[in-house]
């Protein structure tokens, strides 16, 4: 009769060797990932031309027609809640002719407690330089944000 020992090591072997495969093939794809998501965040922008506003948020890319735009509001509020420490934070939109509402993430400001009323100087600035550029006397002057 033959000894199966050594058939029932390598089949040992055989699923560690598989188990560490399938495990660094799982931490590469997550390595992947957030590679892809911090390259997006340096991506994310808001610029506009003449003819359209380009913007790259984390997830979609959107070119709006200067014609299809409304105007541009602070957006609602998110609030951020952990334990003692509560941060807000809002962001310019994009309101179309349509109604719809585009966010700009670009323009994502921190506003760290949920009493206070003013925005951070920046997200005004931004709103401000917005509205310009959706003015027809201010087409020729690009308008970038990042």
């Amino acid at each position: 009769m033959r000894d199966p020992g050594p058939v029932l090591v390598h089949l040992r072997l055989e699923a560690g060797t598989h188990g560490s495969v399938s495990g660094i093939a799982a931490a590469l794809v997550f390595l992947g990932f957030l590679a892809t998501v911090a390259w997006r965040w340096t991506e994310v922008r808001a610029v506009g031309d003449g003819r359209e506003l380009l913007v790259r948020n984390l997830l979609l890319t959107y070119h709006i027609p200067r014609e299809a735009i409304g105007g541009f509001r602070s957006g609602a509020p998110w609030r951020l809640k952990h334990r003692s420490f509560i941060m807000t934070q809002v962001v310019v939109d994009v309101v179309l002719k349509d109604g719809r509402t585009v966010a700009l993430l670009a323009t994502l400001s921190y506003v760290h407690s949920l009493t206070s009323s003013a925005f951070p100087e920046r997200h005004q600035k931004d709103l401000v330089q917005l509205e310009e550029w959706l003015r027809p006397d201010q087409r020729a002057t690009p308008t970038g944000m990042a």
